[in-house]
């Protein structure tokens, strides 16, 4: 059972006008949010995806049309490739604008849609990376933000995508500095040592969120 403590806003002030309580996990690129909502799930807390969310637009024709128009140098044998649009929209905030744009109104059909299967759970974990940036925090009734300092996000990021240094720079000089968003939320999940560490963490993060 979730703990009581937690829920703070009615229905109309939560994101989407959620209609259970709204616990938010976030973080920064390559901080571990993925991991932590995978420790969730097997524990049997269900959670919505904001980045599988984004995933499910993209395999819209809806979608591939806008970007073959409006971004058609990231077009390659017909399919898009998500390098070259992640590459071109970091180097240009004008299209990450334009893109974002796009994508996030629908957003909100998607998470509705979900919801049924949190009714037996009683509240709803929201995995969302611009939590901070979009200002989401304030509406949600509590916010977490998974932490790993700034140059472990690039060590990370580079081993993971394969990204050169200067475009890890550029996608972390997109989003809120690491360090503001530990300052602004409700609860920390360390993540800047192992992996034995960070189930530490989790476990930690459950017994907190479930009492």
């Amino acid at each position: 059972m979730l703990n009581q403590k937690l829920v703070t806003l009615t229905p109309e002030k939560r994101h989407y006008n959620c209609p259970l309580p709204l616990i938010a996990l976030s973080g920064g690129i390559a901080t571990g949010k993925s991991s932590v909502s995978k420790f969730l799930n097997e524990k049997n807390i269900r959670t919505i995806c904001a980045d599988q969310m984004i995933k499910t637009i993209y395999q819209k024709d809806q979608t591939f049309d806008f970007i073959k128009t409006t971004f058609p140098q990231v077009i390659t044998n017909d399919q898009i490739s998500f390098e070259a649009l992640r590459s071109l929209a970091f180097n240009n905030p004008k299209h990450l604008e334009k893109l974002e744009n796009f994508l996030y109104p629908q957003m909100e059909e998607i998470f509705s849609d979900n919801l049924v299967q949190f009714q037996e759970q009683g509240f709803v974990v929201y995995d969302v990376p611009l939590l901070y940036e979009k200002n989401l925090y304030q509406k949600v009734d509590f916010h977490i933000c998974v932490y790993s300092p700034r140059s472990l996000q690039i060590e990370r990021l580079i081993k993971r995508d394969g990204t050169t240094t200067q475009l890890a720079e550029k996608i972390l000089q997109s989003q809120m500095d690491i360090e503001k968003k530990k300052s602004l939320s409700n609860y920390i999940v360390d993540n800047s040592g192992d992996l034995e560490h960070l189930q530490k963490s989790c476990q930690k993060l459950l017994d907190f969120l479930v009492m």
